[in-house]
C-alpha cells in the first residue's frame, strides 16, 4: 500500500512545516491537530499620487515593511501544500502547527 512511502511525524506546538519560499517539495497529511498558513503582506505607504514635471500623474508607493497574516487553520483529514507542488513553484505560504498532532509527510 501507499501508506509505506509516507513519513509519519509527531509535531508539537509551534513546529514548522515549511516556510513561505522554500521549494515545494512534499504534500503533508494532517492525522490529528491543527496547523495554520501564514503568508507575508507587504506594507505600502504613499502619498497616493505623485507628480512629476512633464510626466503624467502616478500612484506612488514606497514599501515600508511587512507582516504576516493568518490565513486558515486546517485540522484532522485535510492536506497541505498540494496547490504548490503541483503548480512547481515554491511555497507561497507558512505553516505552523497550532496544535501537537499527527502529520504524514508525502514526498514528492
Amino acid at each position: 500500500t501507499l501508506v509505506y512511502y509516507f513519513n509519519c511525524e509527531e509535531v508539537g506546538l509551534n513546529r514548522v512545516l515549511y516556510k513561505e519560499g522554500e521549494p515545494a517539495k512534499d504534500i503533508y497529511f494532517i492525522m490529528s491537530g491543527k496547523v495554520k498558513l501564514l503568508t507575508t503582506l507587504h506594507i505600502l505607504t504613499g502619498d497616493g499620487f505623485e507628480a512629476q514635471k512633464e510626466k503624467p500623474v502616478t500612484r506612488a508607493h514606497k514599501k515600508t515593511g511587512s507582516r504576516a497574516a493568518e490565513l486558515v487553520i486546517f485540522g484532522k483529514g485535510e492536506i497541505l501544500g498540494l496547490e504548490d507542488m503541483m503548480a512547481e513553484r515554491p511555497r507561497t505560504t507558512t505553516a505552523i502547527c497550532v496544535e501537537p498532532g499527527t502529520i504524514y509527510k508525502i514526498p514528492s
